[in-house]
C-alpha cells in the first residue's frame, strides 16, 4: 500500500513538472516568457525596487546639479514609477528569454513607454 502510494505521488510530481516545463516553452515560443508562473513571480519581486530605483533616479535627475543630463528623466518624469517597472520588466524578461541585445531591448522599452503615454494622454507627447 504505501509503495503504491509512493509511486502515485512520484507520477504526480513528474506530471506538474512536465506540465510546468511545457507550459515555459509554451510561453518562450510565443515570446511571452512573462506569461510562464515563474517568471510572473520573479516580475511580481522586481517592480517595487525597479519603481524605487526610477524615483530615485528622476530625484537626482530633477536637481539641476552638474553632471550628465538625463533627457528621458523629463519625459518620464509624470509617469507612475511603477507603470514604468512594469513595462521595463516584463520587456526584460521577455527579452532575456529571446535574447535579445541591450540595444534592442533599450529601444522596446521606449517605444513601449510612448505607445502607453500617448494612448492615455493623447497628443501629449
Amino acid at each position: 500500500m504505501m509503495q503504491k502510494q509512493a509511486e502515485l505521488e512520484r507520477r504526480m510530481a513528474t506530471l506538474g513538472i512536465d506540465q510546468f516545463r511545457k507550459q515555459a516553452q509554451e510561453a518562450k515560443a510565443a515570446q511571452q516568457a512573462t506569461r510562464s508562473r515563474s517568471v510572473k513571480t520573479v516580475l511580481d519581486v522586481l517592480i517595487e525596487p525597479t519603481a524605487k530605483a526610477i524615483s530615485e533616479f528622476l530625484g537626482r535627475a530633477g536637481t539641476g546639479r552638474a553632471g550628465r543630463r538625463h533627457h528621458a528623466a523629463r519625459l518620464i518624469q509624470d509617469q507612475s514609477p511603477e507603470a514604468l517597472a512594469f513595462i521595463a520588466g516584463t520587456l526584460i524578461l521577455d527579452g532575456i528569454a529571446q535574447m535579445q541585445s541591450l540595444t534592442r531591448l533599450a529601444v522596446r522599452i521606449g517605444a513601449a513607454v510612448v505607445a502607453v503615454w500617448t494612448s492615455w494622454f493623447p497628443g501629449s507627447w
